[in-house]
This record gives structure tokens, sequence and C-alpha cells, in this order.
């Protein structure tokens, strides 16, 4: 069934190739031209790309995005082409692709990212992970700053490829740290720096990072109390140095090691996702250099 959905999908894009409905047409037919235009003007390659794309359109004009509560949208209007072109992707993406499974790990035509030289990338999710592939499951995406936008209207073919619109604009990526201060877990932050951990999380590229809560660092009383070894060790178990790990990667029984050499496994019971013991309360915080994941207890208890 997938793959006669994606046919009809990709057939439909290329009868609008065929009857020349072009991205600017299509964008002020569907209520997305503001945003549209600022693309083009900013990225004019947008409406004549080497080969079929995918756009995630806002319905905002510009000064209704400055007014916007997403986080850091002062400094995102200052760079303005790295924003855009992290609504932009290179492949064909249908929402039957972006809500299959446990989603999509989408890969942006933004290059501001300590990645190893790949581009900065989004998450799709269906609202309930693991669904089926043919549903109309609401799809989320997750970008910087612990942000998520929703798509409200999907698969809306132009000469080009593909438009999704999205209810706000993507947020762009940070360091680790000002990510997980920004979403309030500072606990984390601020172990990090006494373990002398910060800069290298924030700077080594293709970083994953398992954030416990304020209140789960906050629980244990021993945590003052550690020496710079342990707490290095203990710190260490949460990050993971040169895999980045996106929620889609996170299926049931999948390992990771730890900076520290501990293995963590991955569990998913019902809609839930489990690190070991440590169930994931927030997913998908992505930064510059890769993914957060906040967790609701340490992976490595003190003894």
């Amino acid at each position: 069934m997938w793959h006669a959905l994606y046919i009809t999908i990709v057939s439909t894009v290329f009868l609008g190739l065929a009857f020349g409905t072009d991205l600017s047409s299509t964008c002020e037919k569907n209520g997305v031209a503001p945003f549209c235009e600022s693309m083009v003007r900013g990225l004019p390659g947008v409406t004549q790309p080497a080969k079929p794309e995918t756009l995630l359109l806002p319905r905002s004009t510009f000064e209704r995005v400055r007014r916007s509560p997403v986080p850091n949208i002062k400094e995102m209007l200052s760079l303005e082409t790295d924003w855009l072109s992290y609504h932009i992707f290179n492949e064909l993406l249908p929402a039957a692709t972006l809500r299959a499974g446990f989603g999509k790990t989408m890969i942006s035509n933004n290059t501001v990212a300590n990645l190893n030289g790949s581009r900065q990338v989004v998450i799709s999710r269906p609202s309930s992970s693991g669904s089926s592939l043919c549903n109309n499951e609401t799809i989320k995406l997750f970008s910087g700053l612990g942000d998520s936008a929703t798509i409200v209207e999907e698969d809306i073919p132009f000469d080009y490829g593909l438009i999704h619109i999205i209810d706000h604009p993507l947020t762009l990526p940070r360091p680790v740290s000002e990510s997980l201060v920004r979403i309030g877990e500072t606990n984390f932050v601020q172990e990090l720096q006494q373990a002398g951990l910060k800069d290298e999380v924030d700077k080594t590229p293709n970083v994953t990072c398992f954030a416990p809560t304020n209140q789960a660092l906050a629980s244990i009383t021993q945590v003052d109390n550690l020496t710079p070894a342990q707490r290095f060790t203990l710190l260490s178990n949460h990050v993971v140095f040169g895999t980045t790990a996106y929620s889609p990667d996170l299926i049931d029984g999948a390992s990771l090691t730890t900076t520290a050499g501990t293995a963590i496994t991955v569990s998913r019971r019902g809609g839930d996702l489990f690190l070991d013991g440590a169930r994931v309360l927030q997913s998908d915080v992505i930064t510059i250099n890769g993914v957060c994941h906040v967790i609701d207890k340490l992976e490595s208890p003190l003894r």
C-alpha cells in the first residue's frame, strides 16, 4: 500500500510539472505567499531546483514572525538565509513518509551545523509513534530549542515538488547548553559545567545527550558530595559522542554506548520511549551539533 501511495503522490507532482503549477502561483493559492516570497528573494534557486524538493511553509508574514513567541526569533531573522534554508529539503517527503513508523529524519538545506559536514535536520513524528502507514494522524516537526510545529495542510504539489503548510516557522538549532536552558532544564547544564564537560558537549560534532530533569537531579542528594572523578563519570554516562540518535533511530532493542563506556538499551512500551529504566519526557531537542532527549531519572544511579 505504501508503494502505491508513494507512486500516486510522485505522479501528482509530475502532473504539476506538466501543467506548469509554479511555486509562486501555488503559494498564492494556498495562502503562504508572504513567506514564500521571502524564500524566493533570499534563495532564488528554490524556484528551479536541480531535483524535486519539499518545502515547509508557514502562513506568516515576516512582520507576524517578528511578533512570534518562538524563541530566538530576532537572531533567526538576522540569519535570514540560513533560517529560510532550514525549511527546504532536497527530496520528496510526502506526508505518508513523515508519519510512518517512528517518524523521519529530514535533512534540510541548512548548512549551519556541526555534524561532520552533514546538513541540519528536522524530525517528523506522528502523534502516536509506530502507527499505521496510512492514516490521518497529525504530524509534528521538531527543530531547535525544543520547538515543534504542526503540519496543518499536506502534500500540496507544485512544479518542482511538494509543500506542507505548518502552523509556525521552524527554529534554528543552538548549542546543547543553550538549548537545555531555553527549555528550563538548567541543572544538567550546571552539572556539565562542574564536570568540565560543557564546552566539549557544546562543540563536539555529532553528540547525543540524555538530560535528566531538574527534579531528577535535585532528588539525588549525593550529587553535591561527588568527587570530580565521580561527577565526570556520572555526567559522561548521559552523553554519546560520534552519534546523533534522533528518535526515529531509537528503535526497540537498539543500544548506545556512552562516553563513560556504559551501554544504554532502548525500549518502546506502549507509546513511551525508554533508555534503560529512564523514560524520555521530551525527545528531539535539535541542537547545532546533534540532539538532546530529556529523561525522568539518571541513567547511572549513585551508590
